[in-house]
């Protein structure tokens, strides 16, 4: 501490730039010290910059995707400030930058733009479209509905995609060949958010009036939303504002982390609902029916899990409900 006669003869402006600067430094010290080596998902930075990216890495490919609205933190329960690494310029550098994204559970691509405090988001509308922009389907980075909606729909012009080399340098990560294909449902493993999505991807469907019991889902979506569950009684009323109380459809999707072990499957629902767990269909109760429950058990080895629900109300009472029990 210094004395109060030297702190008289300091000049007031030089106290102010010192309180100013102090937490940003104090912050930056916080953070990991300087690594060379990263796996997918990780959060990296260079000192001095407030741009802070996710990285993808995959088959020897290193992506890195810049966070437009420091918002996205409270949309993955995983990203944290404490968490973020600091790394040289070179090592920033050795990521090639992607803006490529998707919403889980949905095929088409889109390319984010800045915007203000957050951004837009622009389609890339055919596979011939994504190739002409020299895009790699490796760089495709998926995203929850609620970061999906915070960007703005454009219709703007896209960009070229930047050439993807094939880094020599070291990474924490598992490599596997690369996936063919542009804009389709399956894309690399990396992710670069690689924990669980905390939320469900809703789907609601109007079935029509002319439906076959049990129905195949539609492809016209009513409306889609994140759910952080699955626990709903809406009796004779309508699920949605401007849906029928009779004669609808849902699809829930979402990436689970399971534990190692034994893990029951549990679903209560008033008509018909059927449950995959990893590509698995556990429950099959696709028919018309009062409220029942019907459970199977998922062997996990431990890490994410593509759960995917359908349901559908064909008329009177309608209910729905979901959860999982490690054994």
């Amino acid at each position: 501490m210094l004395n109060s006669k030297y702190l008289k003869l300091i000049p007031l402006s030089i106290l102010t730039i010192t309180i100013v600067l102090s937490p940003i430094y104090m912050a930056e010290a916080a953070l990991a010290p300087y690594n060379s080596t990263q796996s997918d998902g990780d959060l990296i930075k260079v000192a001095g910059s407030n741009d802070v990216y996710i990285v993808k890495i995959y088959g020897g490919k290193r992506f890195k995707r810049l966070i437009l609205n420091p918002a996205i933190f409270n949309q993955y329960q995983h990203l944290r400030w404490e968490n973020v690494q600091l790394v040289t310029n070179e090592v920033l550098d050795s990521y090639t930058t992607s803006n490529l994204v998707r919403l889980t559970g949905d095929s088409r691509v889109w390319k984010l733009y800045p915007n203000g405090d957050t951004g837009d988001k622009r389609l890339i509308t055919t596979s011939q479209q994504f190739i002409s922009l020299g895009c790699d389907n490796d760089a495709i980075y998926t995203i929850n509905v609620f970061e999906y909606d915070s960007y703005l729909l454009s219709s703007g012009a896209l960009d070229q995609c930047p050439a993807t080399p094939v880094s020599s340098i070291s990474s924490n990560s598992t490599t596997s060949s690369s996936t063919s294909g542009t804009t389709s449902n399956t894309s690399s493993s990396g992710s670069g958010l690689y924990y669980y999505d905390p939320s469900f991807y809703a789907e609601y469907y109007d079935l029509p009036s002319n439906s076959s019991f049990p129905p195949q889902i539609p492809t016209g979506i009513h409306l889609h939303r994140g759910e952080k569950e699955i626990n709903y009684n809406w009796g004779l009323n309508a699920p949605l504002s401007g849906m029928n109380a009779d004669n609808f459809a849902v699809r829930w999707t979402k990436n689970m982390y399971l534990p190692a072990g034994t893990h029951t499957f549990t679903f209560v629902g008033d008509d018909g609902f059927r449950v995959w767990a990893g590509g698995l269909l556990l429950i099959d109760r696709w028919m018309d029916q009062t409220a029942t429950t019907a459970s199977a058990d998922y062997v996990a080895s431990g890490g994410n899990v593509a759960v995917k629900i359908e349901y559908y109300d064909h008329f009177g009472q309608a209910s729905a409900k979901f959860f999982v029990v490690q054994k």
